[in-house]
């Protein structure tokens, strides 16, 4: 597996971005709710955890670690807003590894095609493009939103981490962990594709 730098991934309802810093004040107007980042060892809560988040974000692109993304949400109309955000973590070329993490979506566009999009789009570029053989997602063990979601997408529980991460409020977190091969892909892609032909409930 070789080095490709973070691409535009587009799709019919999102279009993931590599983050700029043009994409910060925009970024900004959604980020800033505490809700959001409830389950995450990260939050950003003020502008200075954005700033942080970002230049983490840069600095370990450039080392060929992470890959990050700003999501957008696209609409029949041709309009679009700005949804959240998504990253490749722990990228590991020797192994031909990622683990897609750091995803967040907006509260008013969860529920709908966007965060199932992404993970497709994600997913299609991490093993017909970049050469993956394994794609894992981890979540707050307390986190059964998150759990049920990863599953549906056709990812594999493989087990929990206990007191992996240590959380703002001083506790521990438990860490789940899931994943998916790339001999699994293409049953995985089928399942993806039919979800997002299909109209929401």
């Amino acid at each position: 597996m070789e080095w490709i730098d973070t691409p535009v991934l587009d799709g019919q309802y999102v279009r993931l971005e590599p983050l700029s810093p043009r994409h910060l004040t925009l970024v900004e107007t959604i980020a800033l709710e505490e809700q959001t980042w409830k389950y995450m060892a990260n939050p950003i809560l003020d502008r200075k955890d954005l700033e942080t988040w970002a230049k983490q974000g840069w600095e370990q692109q450039e080392a060929h670690t992470m890959m990050p993304w700003v999501t957008f949400a696209k609409f029949p109309d041709g309009s679009e807003i700005i949804a959240g955000g998504t990253r490749f973590l722990d990228i590991n070329l020797k192994d031909s590894s990622v683990e897609i993490g750091n995803s967040w979506i907006t509260p008013p566009l969860r529920g709908t095609k966007v965060n199932a999009e992404a993970k497709y789009l994600q997913l299609k570029f991490a093993f017909e493009t970049f050469g993956c053989r394994r794609v894992a997602f981890k979540a707050h063990g307390s986190n059964l939103r998150s759990h049920a979601a990863i599953k549906a997408l056709g990812a594999k529980y493989e087990g929990t981490f206990r007191d992996h991460m240590l959380m703002p409020d001083g506790s521990f977190r438990d860490t789940a962990w899931f994943s998916i091969l790339k001999s699994e892909w293409p049953e995985v892609k089928s399942g993806l594709e039919r979800r997002l032909a299909a109209p929401l409930p």
